[in-house]
């Protein structure tokens, strides 16, 4: 059965999270200023690390073009834009 799940976010370079295999990623964005990925994803499939890779405005992002934009967020009132990635 599919349910929608919450992880948040790292604020790391590369980082991973441990969800079930299969997982649709749906969005990324902030709650009370705390970066969350919003996550479809069916319990009943074996839990695997999912790598993530952070990367704010103007900061190097080398490697970053053959993996997956899941989307950018805002923090500190709008003042840090990070953008997300994944495998």
């Amino acid at each position: 059965m599919g349910r929608v799940y919450k992880y948040e976010i790292k604020y790391n370079d590369s980082f991973t999270i441990r969800m079930p295999s299969k997982a649709q990623v749906l969005s990324v964005d902030t709650q009370d200023e705390t970066p969350c990925i919003w996550a479809l994803v069916n319990l009943d499939e074996e839990p695997e690390e999912r790598r993530f890779y952070l990367r704010g405005t103007g900061h190097p992002a080398e490697g970053l073009e053959h993996k997956q934009f899941v989307g950018t967020f805002l923090t500190a009132g709008g003042r840090l834009v990070f953008h997300l990635w994944t495998d």
